[in-house]
């Protein structure tokens, strides 16, 4: 087969372009990129596109950059290729970015490539590599160590990249060259073995040949197997953060510690960039996600680019480390007689003698305390005297479930011997009294302030800025779908209050609302199944397009119910949007026809979600303490 016929087969193959293309040739006068731009524009009528070409002029080679120049100018004249021409400075960039000379090059190179394509309309960038080249790349990742990705060599096309000389030989092309009187300049640094590629092609290659004359072209087909592998292995990968990811940058810990090697260490990159992450994860990496999985409920590891993987109870979640709106601590602060002071949502108060304890205070009295008395957050090798026995702090705060990055934030009242008391939780038991002595009491409020609420968060589900983000999509989708139809918004209260508002905001078509409140969990955490209309609507709905607003989908038997009330009333249509399903507790079927996010099975409270009427106000959706509600 020609070599022209070679690469319209494979071509088609991999349908690198479509019929209307503009393909761009990255032409540098070489002989592979001269092939190819020869190559693609005689195959221009039979594929249906338009040929252009973009010439860079490196500022390396000075000596030799005129006539490249010269040759390239003169080719597309006489074959009536559009030209694009443009002069970089790879040593100042290189010296600006501090890369080296190879990699600046090319990212001066790709950079101009992909700003005359868009310039000139050209969808697909062509490139002259061939299968020589894929031979080198596939050697250079087995030496420097890789996966199956990395075995698999160059793609064929990637994005607005295309390599229809990829199965060609450097015989075939030389000779392509030859037959066709091609002219062509050489690059005297592809003989220098300076660099790793050019010692794999003069030293290790030829030698390979001496064992298979056609390793070349064995090692190229074993690439694309392995290529072919991999993106089975990653669709598997895929599918399974989809099946088991409720948001963003989140996993079932325990459901991935059960997946197979091959999936797992090909989810964490997936993980990675769904958080934000842009960089490579090493092995090491992959490793330390791995381990996360099977571990306990508290820890993590960073990641590349600021990226931090931690378990979080049943959950592995990826976010960068500065988007944790609970990580905080505290300096420490002296306690002074009498003089009230707050931290993390307690009020901490210092009495000389008895005190009784006010209304939702706790008070604390101690025989002796060894001033200096301060709070302050704990420290390494904190423990505290117990009936049973000294036990460290930190062995408590595991004890208690209380996350890693939340541990910083609580308060503990200590003099000079250590921990007195930590705020919400044990207290020092004294070995001798000391009846002469008044003694102390620690009287500790417990503030409901905001941070107080954050106490009882274990982690952040959904930041407020994620679900912002989904709301004004959600707003989109029903402006679109309901143009002129002017339809009324029904929201349940109290829970949907919020995304109501929010959502009502982010619909760009005129609409109405109206309000529903009927029976739900109350100070409970459990629905009775019972449906009782608390406050009905105020407008007459029938014929009219009503779309439900609900907070969460949980159990499903309320809102089932409902719905079928409200059908009832003969509206022309009737669907629901949810902020959230909870698929999960799902005991009665409900047809969801808009949703912002699929939630594990945890209490959650923020963003208008509650317990016992408290929480509705937090920014962020958030997963609640379980202690908090079992209490």
């Amino acid at each position: 087969m020609s070599l022209e016929n070679q690469v319209l087969a494979f071509m088609q193959e991999k349908a690198m372009t479509a019929p209307g293309d503009k393909v761009l040739c990255a032409l540098s006068g070489g002989g592979d990129s001269m092939a190819l731009t020869h190559l693609l524009h005689r195959l221009a009528p039979r594929l249906g596109i338009q040929v252009e070409a973009a010439h860079l002029i490196h500022g390396l080679r000075p000596e030799d950059a005129h006539r490249e120049r010269q040759l390239v100018e003169t080719f597309c004249r006489e074959q009536k290729i559009p030209l694009w021409i443009e002069e970089g400075d790879t040593l100042g960039y290189c010296r600006r970015e501090g890369c080296g000379t190879e990699e600046g090059a090319r990212a001066l190179r790709y950079a101009f490539l992909r700003r005359v394509a868009k310039e000139t309309g050209c969808r697909k960038i062509a490139t002259g590599h061939h299968q020589m080249d894929n031979v080198e790349t596939i050697l250079f990742h087995l030496c420097r160590g890789t996966g199956a990705r990395g075995l698999g060599g160059i793609p064929a096309s990637e994005s607005d990249l295309i390599r229809p000389l990829l199965t060609a030989s450097r015989e075939e092309i030389e000779k392509y060259l030859t037959e066709n009187h091609i002219p062509y300049c050489s690059d005297p640094s592809n003989e220098e073995e300076a660099y790793a590629r050019n010692r794999l092609r003069h030293r290790v290659l030829p030698l390979l040949k001496t064992i298979n004359s056609q390793a070349e072209e064995h090692i190229s087909q074993a690439g694309e197997r392995a290529r072919k592998d991999e993106e089975f292995l990653e669709s598997c990968a895929a599918q399974f953060l989809k099946e088991h990811s409720l948001t963003p940058g989140t996993i079932d810990a325990g459901a991935l510690a059960k997946a197979p090697d091959a999936v797992a260490f090909r989810v964490f990159p997936l993980l990675y960039r769904q958080a934000g992450g842009e960089g490579v994860l090493s092995e090491r990496h992959r490793q330390g996600m791995w381990a996360l999985c099977k571990k306990g409920p508290s820890a993590a590891c960073s990641l590349p680019g600021g990226i931090e993987a931690r378990r979080v109870y049943g959950q592995l979640v990826c976010r960068k480390k500065e988007e944790n709106p609970l990580h905080r601590t505290f300096p420490p602060r002296l306690l002074k007689e009498g003089e009230p002071v707050e931290e993390g949502g307690f009020q901490v108060t210092l009495h000389r003698g008895k005190k009784e304890a006010g209304p939702e205070e706790k008070a604390d009295f101690f025989q002796k305390l060894w001033e200096p008395v301060q709070l302050r957050p704990r420290r390494t090798g904190d423990t505290i005297r117990l009936k049973n026995g000294h036990k460290s702090i930190k062995k408590w705060m595991i004890d208690e479930k209380i996350p890693v990055h939340l541990r910083e934030g609580i308060p503990l009242v200590c003099d000079e011997e250590g921990p007195v008391l930590v705020c919400g939780g044990p207290v020092r038991v004294e070995t001798k009294e000391r009846e002469k002595d008044p003694g102390w009491t620690v009287v500790v409020r417990r503030k409901k302030t905001m941070a107080n609420m954050r106490d009882d968060v274990a982690e952040v589900l959904l930041t407020k800025e994620q679900i912002a983000e989904k709301v004004q999509e959600l707003g989109e989708i029903l402006s679109r779908e309901y143009e002129g139809k002017d339809p009324i918004l029904v929201s349940v209260l109290k829970g949907a209050f919020v995304f109501m508002g929010d959502l009502c905001r982010a619909i760009t078509i005129p609409c109405s609302v109206d309000f529903m409140a009927v029976s739900s969990y109350g100070r409970g955490t459990q629905t009775s199944g019972k449906v009782k209309i608390i406050k009905d609507l105020d407008t007459i709905i029938q014929n009219r397009h009503v779309i439900v607003v609900e907070d969460i989908v949980d159990s499903g038997v309320t809102l089932s119910r409902l719905l079928v009330m409200l059908k009832e009333r003969e509206p022309a249509s009737l669907r629901l949007v949810t902020l959230l399903d909870k698929p999960a507790r799902r005991q009665a079927h409900v047809d969801i026809d808009y949703c912002g996010f699929q939630v594990p099975d945890a209490f959650l409270v923020g963003y208008g979600l509650d317990y016992a009427e408290k929480y509705r106000n937090l920014p962020d959706l958030c997963i609640l303490k379980p202690e908090v509600y079992q209490a």
